[in-house]
């Protein structure tokens, strides 16, 4: 991955996490990185509402 992979997605729930958000540090499992918003939402991901 050639970018930093700052944004945390959960394979189970669809639900991708930017740093400082509520649950960010609390996503451990089922982690997929993404190098930006806008490519977690190109695959089908949804921002956490906290």
């Amino acid at each position: 991955m050639s970018c930093s992979g700052q944004i945390k997605g959960n394979k189970n729930s669809k639900i991708y996490h930017v740093p400082g958000g509520a649950y960010y540090d609390r996503t451990q499992d089922n982690i997929v990185w993404f190098c930006s918003e806008a490519d977690a939402q190109a695959a089908g991901y949804r921002k956490s509402q906290r």
